[in-house]
């Protein structure tokens, strides 16, 4: 038999009340962090694909086989892998999609 708690007061405590279309500070930090979250990996992800370009080049110059394709390929792969991280760092972008920190004054530092 499974008892549930209903006191009221700690609903009010576990349950944020919030506005229809306001964002509670929670959301909004959990948000920011997954963004963060996001953007780290990605540019770690790039950082990979330009060790391996860097590996991979060197073994292919010392045997003399052409390379040159290849660097190309991996470090298209390394720059598109990073481009996400850095998209919605404009402030146009992010008030087109409602993400936090598109006002006017988002960019500037106080």
């Amino acid at each position: 038999m499974t008892v549930v708690n209903r006191d009221p007061r700690r609903l009010r405590r576990l349950v944020q009340l919030q506005q229809p279309g306001q964002e509670c500070d929670h959301d909004q930090g959990l948000q920011n962090t997954h963004e963060h979250e996001t953007r780290i990996a990605l540019v770690v992800g790039a950082l990979e694909w330009v060790r391996t370009l860097v590996t991979i080049a060197a073994v292919r110059f010392s045997a003399g086989i052409p390379a040159l394709r290849m660097v190309l390929i991996l470090g298209t792969v390394a720059v598109l892998t990073l481009l996400p991280a850095l998209v919605f760092r404009h402030r146009r972008l992010r008030g087109f999609y409602r993400l936090p920190g598109a006002g006017r004054n988002a960019d500037r530092k106080e």
